[in-house]
């Protein structure tokens, strides 16, 4: 707000008018004089702010009767530079509180924490719409040079997975044929070192397991 018109013999009285809402005919009253007035810095607001908050006393922390109360506010527009705090008793339960009337509030602890932003941000002044448009067109093209890097950084990544499981492929396929021709060597041994059955052997019907036992 750039400038209020204001009633010149009654400053106080808050009939206030905004200029970007007011016409010039709405301004000329004989009975009237305005004034206008321009804002030169940063406008205060003086307006309190009443905040309730319940502080649970615990019965079980006794006789250690020195308990803390925590009360939070945040504000993005308000600068927090006088803080009144007075303590009421309880409203529900207080047979409670009987015989405990001796409390009382000793301090009060503030704490500031300015919360910000870890980057940085800014408005950029721009006097045409081609300017406009090449900062908009150079966003566009970081944007997608981010987005390409992005992509073949995970198809590389993807290609470095794939031969991973195909070297640990590899290795297995070695190991099985390796383990079949190790199979069929001692199987070899076996038959060669064992007599083959007689013709006596078969008409005798022995037991086929008898037959290669010996």
């Amino acid at each position: 707000m750039d400038a209020e018109i204001i009633n010149h013999a009654h400053p106080q009285s808050g009939d206030h008018i905004k200029i970007l809402s007011i016409e010039v005919k709405d301004l000329v009253d004989e009975q009237k004089d305005f004034v206008r007035l321009y804002s030169t810095g940063a406008i205060e607001l003086n307006l309190p702010q009443y905040v309730e908050a319940f502080c649970t006393i615990k019965v079980h922390m006794f006789p250690f009767d020195t308990q803390f109360c925590t009360i939070a506010m945040t504000t993005n527009q308000l600068v927090l530079t006088e803080l009144n705090v007075s303590l009421t008793p309880p409203k529900f339960a207080k047979f409670r509180f009987m015989g405990n009337s001796e409390w009382e509030l000793h301090n009060v602890s503030m704490v500031y924490h300015e919360l910000t932003d870890s980057g940085i941000w800014g408005v950029p002044s721009l006097e045409s719409n081609s300017k406009a448009y090449a900062l908009r067109e150079l966003i566009e093209e970081q944007k997608k040079m981010m987005k390409e890097s992005n992509k073949g950084q995970l198809e590389q990544e993807n290609e470095d997975e794939w031969d991973r499981i195909e070297n640990k492929l590899d290795f297995f396929w070695i190991f099985f044929f390796e383990a079949l021709n190790i199979a069929n060597l001692v199987f070899l041994m076996i038959n060669v070192s064992t007599p083959p059955p007689t013709i006596d052997d078969w008409l005798y019907g022995k037991n086929p397991v008898e037959l290669f036992s010996y």
